[in-house]
């Protein structure tokens, strides 16, 4: 190359790097407000049509995953650390599926996807002491909400006996919560259907090549679409139960047709 074209070469790059400056400049408002959107819940299709002719789709689709990479969340447990809920996460991770063709061969985005599916939820069927999500919530004495392990022991003994938020004395029964109880199953049950629907997403891609990861993190939902139907109650829908085990079927009949480990 001779030292005329390596100066035109120089300058080339150096006008580009100003181009892309300029667009990440003038698209930096808009970045903003996209997250702001997606963690308003603002379905992605949605937001994607907002922002047509501004930002690409596979711009917002990026800003998207970004999201749903699980950042460490606070001392609460409800937000990672943009602020946004960890609860609206899942529902994101539900669109990216929906509209990727290929984000079941990106494992981190699974992964995490996995953890908030099986993590998170509304304040309202989180322990307030430990943020876990509740499977038996109780009242206690005091009015406050918690979940029936937190509060007793496994004798039915309180583990505490003074309120944590009031500290009032607390009396030794807690009370059920039936409505919450069936409003908790009902959540739980929805997350158990996104679970085989994932889970039948990394199914269909199984016959790629290097699908030996999508096998774990196929797995790896199976393994909380159980748990939470434990919890549900197993029995109770016999038909999402058929579809894990015809999915579990599925995996072993595809994994050994290609010679891969189970």
């Amino acid at each position: 190359m001779t030292e005329e074209e390596s100066l035109d070469a120089r300058t080339s790059k150096e006008k580009r790097s100003v181009v892309e400056k300029v667009n990440m400049d003038t698209i930096a408002p808009d970045i903003t407000l996209i997250q702001e959107l997606l963690s308003a819940q603002v379905p992605l299709n949605r937001v994607i049509k907002l922002f047509q002719g501004r930002v690409e789709e596979r711009e917002v689709n990026t800003i998207a995953k970004r999201l749903v990479y699980a950042a460490p969340k606070e001392e609460d447990g409800s937000t990672n650390q943009d602020g946004i809920k960890t609860n609206n996460l899942s529902i994101l991770g539900m669109s990216i599926l929906e509209r990727s063709q290929s984000v079941t061969q990106d494992s981190e985005f699974i992964r995490n996807h996995t953890e908030n599916l099986s993590k998170d939820a509304p304040d309202e069927f989180l322990d307030p002491l430990f943020q876990t999500i509740m499977r038996d919530p109780v009242v206690l004495s005091s009015g406050h909400i918690v979940d029936k392990s937190t509060v007793l022991d496994n004798e039915g003994k309180l583990k505490f006996r003074t309120c944590p938020w009031t500290r009032e004395p607390l009396r030794e029964q807690v009370y059920p919560l039936l409505e919450k109880v069936n409003k908790l199953k009902e959540f739980k049950l929805q997350r158990v259907k996104a679970m085989v629907d994932t889970a039948s997403r990394l199914l269909d891609d199984m016959d790629k090549p290097d699908c030996y990861q999508n096998l774990n993190d196929f797995y790896m939902l199976q393994s909380s679409a159980a748990i939470f139907l434990v919890e549900i109650g197993t029995g109770t829908y016999k038909k999402t139960e058929l579809m894990l085990a015809e999915l579990n079927l599925a995996a072993w009949e595809k994994s050994a047709a290609n010679g891969i480990p189970t």
